[in-house]
């Protein structure tokens, strides 16, 4: 199946602790430090303890604390919680309170079936805990959605599946995410404590 360059993500799934979401939004994020307001990416950087000038990040620093972390290299799977460059802000399949799903969400360019399929088995195999169904489509010319492929990841294990008809609606692209209280810029979806939190917990972990 040939995908479209911008396929939408539907997800559902049972929700995870809070304490569970730190790890996945840590290792599912971008590999990248980037946001359209400059003092976020300062500010998330000194969380990080990498180095970040007036208009320029330390991307090899940054990639050395996601290898401490078990980051997963997903293109498409990202959670984009902690720094967003999209316009709706901080989005992605999983909440900083631990809440799994997502009802509207654009992935791409150009995705691919098989990468999708190895980034979903990723997923499985980092939190056998997750229990959630995952599900792509597209929008028909009469302005309906259609489903295009489907994976349920259950127990470890992602398997790809027919899909019988849209995991839930789409609701639209200006969608507000959930934001904690008092992130101090539009562009992140986390207070700066509870970011050194989640940090501090994932790298204490055995």
């Amino acid at each position: 199946m040939d995908l479209p360059r911008w396929p939408h993500l539907l997800v559902t799934g049972e929700d995870v602790t809070p304490e569970q979401a730190n790890d996945i939004l840590l290792r599912t994020a971008p590999d990248h430090l980037w946001a359209r307001d400059w003092r976020a990416v300062q500010a998330v950087a000194e969380v990080f303890g990498v180095p970040c000038g007036p208009a320029r990040v330390d991307d090899a620093g940054f990639l050395a604390v996601l290898a401490d972390l078990d980051h997963l290299p997903l293109e498409f799977l990202t959670n984009e919680r902690i720094l967003s460059t999209h316009p709706i802000g901080p989005h992605g399949w999983c909440d900083w309170n631990g809440a799994i799903g997502c009802d509207f969400h654009a992935i791409g360019p150009d995705p691919s079936l098989a990468a999708l399929t190895a980034e979903t088995d990723a997923i499985a195999a980092a939190w056998p805990f997750l229990h959630l169904d995952l599900q792509l489509c597209t929008a028909s010319p009469d302005g309906t959605y259609l489903p295009l492929a489907h994976w349920s990841l259950r127990g470890g294990r992602a398997a790809m599946a027919e899909p019988e008809g849209l995991l839930t609606e789409p609701y639209g692209p200006w969608r507000p995410g959930h934001y904690e209280d008092d992130v101090p810029y539009v562009a992140m979806g986390v207070t700066v404590d509870r970011l050194a939190e989640a940090l501090a917990q994932v790298r204490a972990r055995p």
